[in-house]
């Protein structure tokens, strides 16, 4: 016994030694071999070194991801806040790093002070409440003389702005009132003044404050955060003690480079570099992404599983209108927040269907702190926690939750099998029919297709089995402790799968090193908090989108059918031997799993092909988006939606992108030929007039692939700060140590105390190493079937002799043991 207590002693003490303080390591590059057990993780340097016994290896991309400079900053990071205070608008002004550039070049180019006032700047805010007063009433005309969308009215036109009308019931609409009247004070400055151009106010830095406190609200930014809480906050807030709203829900999106619109403020781009117009949307789409079938060497769940990930981390709304209706943008409206696309005349669309116009809104503008471009909002949490699941804001998740036994509602199908509960609005989610409501969600988006509900349906299974499972070995916990420690353990899952199998085959070995996203390394990561969680503008509308390219029109039921229900039949559009159903007939239907198909999804999931990443997108989402089968024969077009909202949302051009990402200058069409194919440089060249005019979305998706990835370099490089950020930002990120939402003890506890609590620490490990070895997701697919059997060992690689089918029951599971925690009497 002695011995093993010097051991212990002796154990504990270089453990305490190789942990350093926050701050002291945030330079440091990594110590994997330290004998620490820690991962200290700081901005890479240049030269990098993968180990200690290899050469310096250069970076092959000039961006670094952790920290951006004021210069890589769109405009300021806010929470939404209430009236106006000119004053404090104006000593922001003063003390901004803009004004100190319009002095330094003005006064020293004229000898004159700026000719900016209090008294103009409350004029500009003064205009921008009439205005916005009148675009309140040219919104009520529009209501008045019909020209709106009926809410229960489905089709295509609708469900497009379904994720903002939804969110109008959490306040949407008074935080887009205000960005309005911002923006058009911005606007009489720009115009009238001549003033903003010369400030440059697409490069005002994010503000660390926010709204509530430069609107002459001190102290309102000081939000009540728990800092030893260990469990995270519904809506984001306070995972960052000192920047209390970073990756919070309803806040802006970041910026890699300054935002690009016609008028210097909130138009969107749509005039070459050659001073003609850009090509439409919609010609991008044909000419550029036209629709063409390849089949991948991964499954069509690596699609599906993307697509949750990237709804679970942004979901940006559409312009609200302040009645219970939607926008009708087609035909054309005068409506400021229509954006509609036009289809030409030669067109699929036009020809075949007498279709001239796709609907498309505008997304709603983000409520600034200070005067500045149009900016757009995340009503998402940034963070990878299944918010998707249990929501963004208090009221959503007090929606979802049973408040028994730390479980979350759930409906039946005919079987009596767990599905996601019945919507709460089914006159508003543009699905529900009279005898077949649809489901609720943490994320208004899970009724799009079958397959992202099916997505949804595994963890609000999986958080109930946790929370059940606890309930066994700790009888004693209540529900709100049950949920909690469910809700934890489940997003810990979540963030494995995610960083240790999906990104590996998006990023490739090179990218997942230089960007320090694997976590299979023995021991803890080093939460950053320096590093912005918040999710960026660049990402959210343009390179997260790279897997809608992965989408297959027909989508797979394989092995179980139900022995009632809707006949699911191949239709005449495919020939193939698999039962399915082909998506253009199913978006917004939820038929399959209230009739018992979850396990056939599945099966289908893991055995079809996934399209491969190219600059194609089939032909469902093509032509026939969101369409409703009873009513239209056409759809919307997805990839001129990417396009079109890449410029709504004022992103710069592709070249912009591949100078900041990799310092390749594109000035001419040969240049292009470094990192994009010939005979794709063929169709950009008939599309856009000049190299500079290229889309972020329609170049990024042309690239060749990186070495071993699956997507190119640009993309790569913008998913790669993305999901930095969203590693290194989020202090409850599973991997960390020394957290107070860790996997392990905090290391601040005095070395008399570890010692004496040592049995727990080793447990606390334990929990994370158990987290480790027992998850995957083909161990999470079997723990949340219905009956499935065996499934192939790596889920996202199809059946093979390298990649077996093993049964169900040798996954171990999570141990359960290692959460027993003894009554507190």
């Amino acid at each position: 016994m002695g011995v093993r207590w010097i051991t212990l002693v002796c154990l504990s003490l270089l453990w305490v030694s190789g942990i350093a303080d926050d701050d002291s390591s945030i330079t440091k590059r990594d110590s994997k071999s330290s004998g620490s057990g820690v991962e200290r993780r700081g901005l890479p340097q240049q030269p990098m070194r993968y180990g200690h016994n290899q050469a310096p290896h250069y970076s092959p991309w000039a961006t670094i991801p952790g920290t951006y400079g004021k210069e890589a900053y769109g405009g300021p990071l806010v929470s939404m806040g209430h009236s106006y205070n000119p004053h404090s608008v104006y000593l922001s002004y003063l003390s901004s790093p803009a004004f100190g550039d319009y002095k330094k070049r003005c006064v020293r180019s004229y000898g004159q002070p700026p000719k900016i006032s209090e008294n103009v700047l409350e004029d500009a805010l003064k205009h921008g409440q009439i205005a916005a007063d009148r675009f309140m009433a040219a919104e009520a005309l529009e209501f008045r003389t019909g020209h709106y969308l009926n809410v229960s009215h489905h089709g295509s036109a609708g469900r497009h702005q379904l994720s903002g009308y939804l969110r109008r019931y959490e306040d949407m609409f008074r935080k887009e009132r205000e960005a309005i009247e911002m923006e058009y004070a911005t606007k009489y400055l720009y115009e009238v003044t001549a003033l903003v151009p010369t400030i440059r106010l697409g490069k005002v830095p994010y503000s660390d404050k926010s709204c509530y406190s430069n609107y002459g609200r001190p102290g309102a930014n000081d939000l009540k955060c728990d800092a030893h809480s260990k469990y995270r906050t519904v809506d984001g807030s306070c995972n960052n003690l000192r920047h209390t709203y970073w990756g919070k829900s309803f806040v802006c999106h970041l910026r890699l480079l300054p935002a690009k619109y016609d008028d210097g403020v909130s138009h969107p781009r749509t005039t070459s570099v050659t001073g003609a117009k850009l090509p439409g949307a919609r010609e991008v789409s044909t000419i550029v992404l036209f629709p063409k079938t390849e089949r991948s060497y991964y499954t069509h769940l690596k699609m599906q599983y993307g697509q949750y990930v990237n709804h679970d981390i942004t979901n940006t709304p559409t312009s609200t209108p302040d009645y219970d209706g939607l926008l009708q943008c087609c035909p054309k409206s005068n409506h400021p927040q229509c954006f509609p696309i036009s289809v030409p005349p030669n067109d699929y669309q036009a020809v075949r269907y007498n279709k001239h116009c796709l609907s498309f809104i505008r997304s709603a503008p983000c409520p600034l702190c200070t005067l500045g471009v149009r900016q757009q909002i995340n009503s998402g949490t940034s963070f990878l926690d299944n918010s998707a699941v249990y929501g963004s804001t208090p009221t959503t998740n007090h929606r979802l939750r049973q408040f028994h036994g730390g479980l979350l509602r759930v409906g039946k199908d005919c079987y009596g099998n767990d599905i996601p509960p019945q919507t709460s609005r089914p006159y508003h989610d543009q699905c529900s029919t009279r005898d077949l409501k649809c489901f609720d969600s943490g994320d208004p988006r899970i009724n799009q297709h079958p397959g992202i509900a099916w997505m949804h349906l595994i963890f609000v299974r999986l958080h109930n089995h946790n929370a059940m499972n606890l309930a066994k070995v700790n009888k004693h916990w209540k529900d709100e402790k049950l949920y909690q420690e469910a809700r934890r353990l489940s997003v810990a899952q979540l963030q494995h799968v995610t960083y240790h199998e999906y990104l590996r085959i998006i990023f490739g070995p090179v990218f997942m090193e230089f960007y320090a996203l694997e976590t299979k390394h023995a021991g803890y990561s080093h939460y950053e908090p320096h590093t912005d969680p918040t999710t960026w503008n660049d990402y959210a509308a343009a390179a997260c989108r790279f897997g809608h390219s992965q989408i297959s029109s027909f989508f797979a039921l394989i092995g179980y059918k139900p022995k009632h229900g809707h006949h699911y039949s191949l239709g005449p559009y495919y020939n193939t031997s698999m039962k399915g159903y082909f998506i253009r007939d199913y978006f917004f239907n939820t038929r399959l799993l209230h009739d018992g198909w979850f396990d056939a999804q599945t099966r289908g999931f893991l055995e079809q092909s996934a399209e491969t990443v190219d600059p194609s997108i089939t032909e469902d989402v093509h032509n026939y988006l969101y369409r409703d089968v009873h009513k239209e024969k056409s759809g919307g077009d997805l990839p001129a939606n990417n396009v079109q909202r890449g410029r709504d949302h004022g992103l710069p051009p592709y070249y912009a992108y591949v100078e900041f990402c990799h310092g390749i200058k594109l000035r001419a069409w040969k240049d292009l030929e470094l990192l994009i194919p010939k005979d794709q440089i063929y169709y950009l060249r008939k599309a856009y007039k000049h190299v500079m005019d290229i889309d972020l979305y329609a170049g990024g998706l042309s690239e060749r692939h990186a070495v071993d990835a699956d997507v190119g370099p640009t993309f790569g490089c913008i998913l790669g700060v993305q999901y930095y950020h969203l590693k290194f930002g989020d202090r409850f990120f599973y991997t960390h140590g020394h957290q107070a939402g860790s996997f392990t003890l905090s290391q601040y506890f005095l070395l008399l105390k570890q010692i004496l609590v040592m049995h727990l620490f080793l447990l606390s490990i334990e929990q994370l190493d158990n987290i480790r070895d027992t998850t995957s997701l083909s161990s999470l697919l079997c723990e949340t079937s219905d009956h499935l059997q065996k499934v192939q060992k790596k889920g996202f690689f199809p059946p093979s002799d390298y990649n077996p089918y093993v049964p169900c029951k040798s996954f171990p599971g999570i141990d359960f043991n290692l959460w027993r925690e003894k009554p507190h009497h």
